[in-house]
């Protein structure tokens, strides 16, 4: 098996951004798995919170999560899925506010090849006219008035 150069893996990692619409999990995700080969040790834990906490794209975020001087990577993860999730909250809600409110139907307009449970039950009273009938024969399927077919 061939060893795998430690100070190429740590540069991966240390250079690995949050990308433009790349989802949180993602990013700490591909995190953990450049921080696999890197040969931290006891310092995984504080190096892939400082990771997630400088190369975040929210700058917002990074300096909240500075501010905090007992921060954990449990912590870390959670408050940055916890402002993702509420940013995503927000947006729907803006978008909701925005859109016109949906308008309430009292009645539905009956569109050609649909048909009613009215007009089903008049159908079954006047058939529809098989094949071979002549054309004065009832058709039934004009907004439920019976007629000649002609």
């Amino acid at each position: 098996m061939v060893k795998r150069n430690v100070i190429f893996e740590r540069a991966k990692f240390n250079l690995r951004s949050q990308q433009v619409g790349e989802s949180v999990d993602n990013f700490i995700t591909d995190l953990y798995c450049l921080a696999e080969y890197c040969e931290f040790g006891t310092l995984r834990d504080d190096l892939m919170r400082d990771g997630i906490v400088v190369r975040i794209k929210d700058k917002k975020l990074s300096e909240q999560v500075q501010l905090d001087s007992k921060l954990t990577l449990e912590k870390d993860i959670t408050k940055t899925r916890q402002s993702e999730t509420v940013k995503r909250q927000q947006t729907f809600l803006q978008e909701a506010k925005s859109d016109p409110p949906p308008a309430h139907v009292d009645c539905l307009s009956k569109e050609k090849g649909k048909d009613s449970k009215e007009d089903m039950k008049k159908q079954k009273k006047n058939p529809k006219p098989k094949s071979g009938k002549t054309p004065e024969a009832q058709w039934s399927r004009c907004l439920g008035q019976s007629h000649p077919r002609t």
